[in-house]
């Protein structure tokens, strides 16, 4: 997934940890992010990578904006998990990584100027 996003590319391109079901996840779009939580982890059944995680299924969260800025790049959030949210699969790459997505924090971030 391309992202217009400098502060998305980052995290998308730091260090993740190893997925596990329940751990928090964000979903970076364009120029958003989006909180979302790792619900499943599949493996691969067979071949040299056999065991290895091959993709994993995350939830999209509820979110609630705390700050009072309006449309400003400053965006404060609270977040709760949502059993009813959209599901989304990512598979893991060959480089390791899962293209929009990262791993181990949640983020919502709107971008006021598109």
């Amino acid at each position: 997934m391309q992202t217009a996003s400098l502060m998305s590319h980052l995290m998308m391109n730091d260090t993740q940890p190893e997925p596990e079901a329940g751990m928090p996840a964000t979903i970076c779009g364009w120029t958003d992010r989006s909180p979302a939580t790792v619900i499943e982890v599949r493996l691969f059944k067979s071949g040299a990578r056999k065991g290895q995680v091959c993709e994993v299924v995350v939830q999209e969260d509820s979110y609630r904006r705390t700050d009072t800025l309006g449309m400003s790049d400053c965006q404060s959030y609270e977040y709760s998990r949502n059993p009813e949210g959209y599901t989304r699969t990512f598979k893991r790459g060959k480089d390791g990584k899962f293209k929009g997505l990262t791993l181990g924090h949640r983020e919502r971030y709107y971008d006021y100027s598109f």
